[in-house]
């Protein structure tokens, strides 16, 4: 039999839904303001790291070594490489300090050695990923050359010398990998994962690819940083997305030495089938790391708002605007009409 009605029970069912309607709305307000907390702490990482390098930058004809920057090998890339420890690495550690406490996530990411076997898979599964990531960039030129466009990147030429080539070596296959994964899955995609791993994934690919302010660059960064977050955490290790990195940054390399010294002929000869194999072999790599680590799931996280919800707050953080606004003019200053 139904119960009998009750003007009381359900005064006191209109109070308990009310209750719990304003505990959900209260809930959904803190979860944003957390976020947007975690968003601020990002864009601040990115504004200081720029201000640092801009500050060192002028230090160089401060103190007249102008001339030797622009006519030493080893001295260029030795400043490159004290610019990029001394800028990204303090900023995101400063900063990521702040969002652990914000977070409360007491061991965002692992540094732990993870399995060997997984490990190289991971890696030619996520080099294959860089190779599409190459038909983004790809596809992007081919956009703004429709509306009379062209595209660069900066260029800081490459050394001849055996000690100039070593020194590039160092620079960007082992520093910019090492400094740069550290500072965007280590600490950013590491104190998002509270509110789910592919949230996470997503905002530290789409910092890691704006920080490279110009287009040529952003869309790969963009692509390959969806992988380097996704095997880092199926893995439960910051190594697999470190080795990735330094990985394609080496292939990169020897690619320019060899369109260098041999020819963009030469290049497009080795390029094409590299490409293509290692999109291949990367397939057949992430089809097997895929079954084998089956029960590793990423999470979902806690929290009651949408993925869209998440990214509004976060993407809406004072800093995060003015780091995206700074880094969009800087991006558009490496975007120039067609010359015909």
């Amino acid at each position: 039999m139904n119960q009998p009605y009750s003007p009381n029970g359900y005064m006191q069912y209109q109070q308990d839904f009310y209750i719990r309607l304003n505990e959900n709305i209260n809930r959904r307000r803190e979860e944003k303001k957390q976020i947007r907390k975690l968003g601020n702490c990002t864009g601040g990482a990115v504004l200081t790291y720029l201000l640092i390098q801009n500050v060192l930058s002028f230090l160089i004809p401060f103190f007249g070594l102008t001339d030797l920057y622009l006519n030493n090998e080893v001295f260029s890339k030795g400043v490159e490489i004290l610019l990029l420890i001394c800028s990204i690495l303090p900023s995101f550690m400063l900063f990521g300090r702040l969002m652990k406490t914000v977070s409360n996530t007491p061991q965002p990411i692992s540094y732990a050695k993870p399995g060997a076997g997984l490990t190289v898979l991971a890696v030619f599964s996520g080099l294959g990923l860089c190779m599409l990531g190459n038909f983004a960039t790809s596809f992007v030129q081919v956009f703004m050359a429709i509306f009379g466009y062209e595209l660069s990147a900066p260029e800081t030429g490459l050394p001849h010398g055996v000690l100039g080539i070593a020194a590039t070596t160092v620079q960007i296959v082992f520093v910019a990998a090492l400094i740069e994964e550290i500072s965007l899955r280590g600490h950013v995609l590491g104190n998002l994962r509270r509110y789910g791993d592919a949230f996470a994934i997503f905002v530290s690919s789409l910092v890691f690819a704006i920080m490279h302010g110009n287009l040529i660059q952003t869309p790969f960064a963009l692509v390959a940083g969806f992988g380097l977050g996704y095997f880092c955490i199926k893995l439960g290790s910051i190594w697999p997305s470190i080795i990735i990195h330094a990985c394609n940054n080496l292939l990169s390399v020897v690619l320019s030495y060899i369109g260098e010294f041999f020819g963009d002929e030469a290049l497009t000869k080795i390029y094409v089938p590299v490409l293509f194999g290692l999109i291949i072999v990367g397939g057949i790599c992430f089809a097997a790391f895929s079954a084998l680590t089956r029960s590793t799931k990423l999470t979902k996280g806690s929290g009651l708002l949408s993925a869209g919800e998440k990214l509004g707050a976060f993407l809406s953080a004072p800093t995060v605007i003015i780091a995206f606004i700074v880094m969009a003019v800087i991006t558009v200053g490496y975007i120039a009409p067609i010359e015909m």
